[in-house]
């Protein structure tokens, strides 16, 4: 769906594929396998592509009708967003839009044990975040963990992360064309 809504964008302005990735600053053999979907890009670069054609990034991906979004570039959001939340720094801005272009891409999937598995693994993170900045417990006796203790749980988890990722790749990897 990607490389359709790419090309039937381009030829709608009436670009050739070599005028296009010029604008892009992406390789002409890059779009082209885009456009073939021999090739998917990543989030960045689908982002780039939708802010080029001012579509969303639904539109590319997913076959949505709803063509148009708010013309706001990333640096007048950012405007909005630090008004609002003037703590809010450029690498906190820029993960809150790939986190958001994410949860579009789930929404429209709509597929249960991917949404579950990146459940998981936002989850993973954020107690690996919260439990490095404070004192932990053991469960069974209520003593402080040791930093090798704490190490012992988080290498198990990460076992279960690195088995979910798989387990994502798989799904991924299915989809693929």
């Amino acid at each position: 769906m990607v490389g359709k809504r790419i090309r039937e964008l381009r030829k709608q302005r009436g670009m050739t594929l070599r005028e296009l990735s010029d604008e892009l600053r992406i390789p002409f053999t890059t779009l082209g396998n885009y456009e073939r979907n021999d090739r998917q890009p990543s989030i960045e670069t689908l982002q780039a592509i939708a802010d080029h054609f001012s579509v969303t990034i639904d539109y590319l991906s997913s076959g949505s009708k709803n063509k148009r979004q708010l013309n706001l570039s990333d640096e007048a959001f950012q405007q909005l967003m630090q008004a609002e939340f003037p703590e809010l720094t450029k690498e906190e801005f820029e993960l809150s839009r790939k986190f958001n272009n994410l949860t579009e891409l789930l929404k429209k999937n709509q597929n249960e044990r991917e949404m579950k598995i990146i459940s998981e693994i936002i989850e993973f993170l954020f107690q690996m975040k919260i439990n490095s900045s404070r004192e932990l417990f053991s469960e069974v006796d209520s003593t402080p963990l040791t930093k090798n203790e704490y190490a012992s749980i988080y290498i198990k988890k990460k076992h279960h992360m690195d088995g979910s990722l798989n387990e994502l790749f798989e799904i991924y990897y299915k989809e693929l064309k």
